[in-house]
């Protein structure tokens, strides 16, 4: 075997067992840090849509803060 065909692969793998609480939580924690990214995704996406059709920075920046009012 060559070097360029050896690989090492370094990691650790950790079973959670969470009580009906616990799991009850991280359900929540994840559903809720899925909906703020997929928000600020679209803000995102948005705005850069505008500045593809020619809106300026801080035309942005109004309808953006209108928007999160």
């Amino acid at each position: 075997m060559s070097e360029s065909e050896l690989c090492w692969y370094l990691g650790f793998r950790t079973k959670l067992d969470p009580t009906k609480e616990q799991a009850e939580y991280f359900s929540r924690a994840s559903g809720t840090a899925r909906l703020v990214f997929n928000w600020g995704l679209g803000q995102w996406i948005k705005q850069y849509e505008e500045y593809k059709n020619g809106l300026r920075s801080g035309e942005c920046q109004m309808i953006f803060r209108r928007n999160c009012s």
